[in-house]
């Protein structure tokens, strides 16, 4: 539920600040930042915009005192932010791969379980 109110304040202050505020391909790279749990990232793109993301795992997350299993990947997601997500993936050390958008608009980065290293830019 909390996570539900940070991508909702998010997207409101996103909003209220205006599309022009945001990163977007024309700045050549979109996202260069670490994402760790309960922060995102934020970005502009078009409908066909193929991307480029990297990924790279900076650490994982403590587990609970009552976790039987600790994490050992963190989970990335690259989502529109009024459709929903476009990319999910499990990550252990570090990836790249292209991602094709769908939607004009507002794009929202996710990582949890840790903290990750992540780089979008152009294709």
């Amino acid at each position: 539920m909390h996570r539900r109110t940070l991508l909702a304040g998010s997207a409101a202050m996103a909003t209220l600040a205006g599309c022009s505020d945001l990163p977007s391909l024309g700045d050549d790279v979109a996202v260069d930042e670490t994402v760790r749990d309960e922060q995102t990232a934020t970005f502009a793109a078009d409908s066909g915009d193929r991307l480029s993301v990297s990924v790279t795992v900076e650490e994982l997350a403590e587990p609970d005192d009552d976790a039987e299993v600790s994490p050992s990947a963190v989970s990335f997601r690259l989502d529109h932010a009024d459709e929903g997500p476009l990319e999910t993936r499990s990550i252990a050390d570090a990836e790249t791969f292209d991602v094709t958008v769908e939607d004009d608009g507002e794009h929202i980065v996710i990582v949890t379980n840790g903290a990750a290293s992540v780089t979008i830019d152009d294709a």
